[in-house]
């Protein structure tokens, strides 16, 4: 990337839809220029609804995001997620090319390639694939094969795939507002980039991204991205609860979770004089006297916080990843900062539990270091869009590594880049039959 070249990311989300432009200064850091936040319209759970009301909402925060940076864009790396995103495992072999020399990129390009040649349904396409082990002649836990001996090369790998229909639909919103697209990946893999360390990652490590309409979450295992998966709900359903309980306009009930949210905390050590914040202004004449902090978060918050996590729990227990955790969880998302979230998780996941917040000075990452409006982004609503750029930046300048291997660890996919989504082969069957073929050939 040159000096003048600047990188775009967007999180397109079911509360806001922000904008962000990066670029590596003189001294090889990367630098956040500007970003722009506007309402969202249009996204339903993660999933595009309205492609004029996406676009209207995109084009303001980009509008925001040039006028502060002073720049333009051409491309954008996009964040998504939502239940339209899935993973599953795989597995890949093929004869090392040159079985009397090393194993090479070209290697593990085809040993990778193999491992995509599943079977998913024609309304999917791969969004990305992480390696999780290589295995030369029988022996695994390798991590990067390149320049080993061996005539046999395995690879086991999760593979994230997602709605193309839904895929089609960002790259037309993209369109609408004059932006290629450079790129898709998970918006829980995105917001890792920014917020664990290697050691978490090494150790296994879950990441749980609460946004507003659904909650996306992952599982790092070995430093390799091993589990992804998404549920409809999030926080947008805890407001939805206080509006309907408490009687309250939507936007009330938004405006007292977050004074909630900022002023109380319910398990500071459950002392008893702890005064709580008066919310008799939010409820109606004559309801003060039977609402308070500590009942509305106990009879109304706290219960869908533990139904949103328990999910979560379940499913990595049903796939027994829950195992796999030892370094903890991190939460990120906008709705990670509701009150008690962090308490709750701690109960339910039995590990330790922390915020993430991006371009936090005290959370070494072994990565770049991020410079400029981090004031601003250090914050966990924004692990996503900043995670989005530090992978980005990495692929583009080749800090992360310039070998396949090193940037398909980035989760960025790359088979949608400049051209849209692949409306079908021109080969036919035998070019694809031939192409299979070839994967398994010295």
């Amino acid at each position: 990337m040159s000096a003048k070249q600047t990188l775009t990311a967007l999180d397109i989300g079911t509360s806001k839809i922000a904008a962000a432009f990066a670029v590596r200064d003189e001294s090889g850091r990367l630098k956040i220029l500007g970003y722009g936040i506007s309402q969202s319209q249009g996204v339903r759970k993660g999933v595009i609804v309205d492609i004029d009301q996406v676009t209207e909402a995109l084009d303001t925060a980009l509008q925001k995001a040039e006028r502060m940076a002073g720049v333009g864009a051409k491309d954008a790396y996009v964040a998504v997620g939502g239940p339209h995103v899935a993973s599953q495992d795989s597995h890949g072999v093929v004869a090392v090319a040159n079985p009397k020399g090393d194993i090479s990129e070209s290697d593990v390009e085809r040993v990778i390639d193999a491992a995509k040649a599943i079977s998913i349904p024609s309304t999917r396409h791969v969004l990305s694939v992480s390696p999780r082990q290589f295995v030369v002649d029988g022996q695994a836990e390798i991590r990067n094969p390149v320049s080993m001996s061996g005539v046999r090369l395995e690879v086991d790998c999760n593979i994230i795939t997602a709605s193309a229909t839904n895929l089609r639909n960002v790259e037309r919103a993209l369109e609408s507002v004059e932006l290629d697209n450079a790129g898709f990946v998970f918006s829980a893999a995105a917001a890792g980039h920014a917020v664990l360390t290697d050691t978490e990652k090494d150790l296994g490590v879950l990441i749980v991204d609460v946004g507003g309409g659904k909650t996306d979450y992952a599982v790092y295992s070995e430093g390799a991205l091993c589990y992804v998966a998404s549920i409809p709900i999030g926080a947008k359903h805890i407001t939805n609860d206080l509006a309907v309980g408490l009687g309250l306009p939507i936007e009330t009930a938004e405006e007292m979770k977050m004074y909630m949210s900022n002023s109380y905390t319910p398990f500071s050590g459950r002392a008893k004089s702890v005064e709580l914040p008066d919310i008799s202004q939010y409820l109606a004449q004559g309801e003060a006297s039977e609402f308070t902090s500590k009942t509305v978060y106990e009879g109304i918050i706290s219960i869908r916080i533990e139904e949103i996590l328990s999910m979560v729990y379940k499913d990595l227990e049903k796939n027994t990843y829950h195992k796999l955790i030892p370094a903890g969880a991190v939460l990120v998302g906008g709705g990670a900062k509701t009150i008690g979230m962090q308490e709750v998780a701690k109960h339910i996941f039995r590990v330790p539990v922390r915020m993430g917040k991006p371009a936090d000075p005290t959370i070494k990452h072994g990565k770049m270091v991020v410079t400029g409006l981090t004031d601003e982004l250090t914050d966990p609503a924004f692990a996503g869009l900043v995670g989005l750029l530090q992978a980005a930046d990495m692929i583009t300048t080749g800090k992360g590594g310039s070998s396949v291997l090193e940037n398909l660890q980035m989760n960025i996919t790359g088979a949608y880049r400049g051209s849209g989504l692949p409306k079908g082969s021109s080969g036919g069957i035998f070019e694809r039959i031939k192409e299979v073929i070839q994967q398994f050939l010295p």
